[in-house]
């Protein structure tokens, strides 16, 4: 997960990007050969990435750059909707209407992304973003994972 995209950065010696108060981390793509380097900046993850992880990998790459915050497990949750509905209610946020969520694919493909309804109007004002759908309900599954 590139900390540039994610706003977390592993080490208190580099920072920026954008201002996250939880995040989610849904699974691995398949490029990634189960390497979960990063998951441990998240908030939240799901127990499907947990059960994808190859530790083995996932925790070679924090003992050599010796920063192993990254290759940590965050609080595994046992679905996509549960994930995500943990993220937003440790927010401490009163008016749920008002939450702010950005999805993206992975952080190496952020030309198209979900934003809540909420983030709208900063859309419109962006001069390098446009919205291109209308909105709409996140849509799960049976096992209450994203469609």
């Amino acid at each position: 997960m590139d900390p540039n995209i994610t706003g977390r950065y592993p080490t208190p010696y580099a920072h920026g990007g954008p201002e996250v108060s939880k995040m989610v981390v849904l699974d691995l793509t398949n490029e990634t050969e189960g390497n979960a380097n990063g998951v441990g900046t998240a908030d939240f993850t799901t127990q499907r990435l947990v059960d994808k992880m190859d530790r083995e990998s996932t925790y070679a790459n924090g003992l050599t750059s010796t920063v192993v915050g990254p290759t940590h497990i965050s609080t595994a949750m046992p679905t996509d909707k549960t994930a995500i509905q943990a993220a937003i209610k440790t927010c401490n946020i009163l008016d749920f209407t008002k939450v702010k969520i950005v999805r993206i694919k992975d952080t190496l493909h952020v030309g198209k992304i979900e934003v809540s309804e909420s983030l709208l109007e900063y859309v419109a004002e962006h001069p390098d973003m446009e919205q291109i759908s209308d909105l709409y309900k996140f849509s799960f599954d049976e096992e209450e994972n994203l469609n």
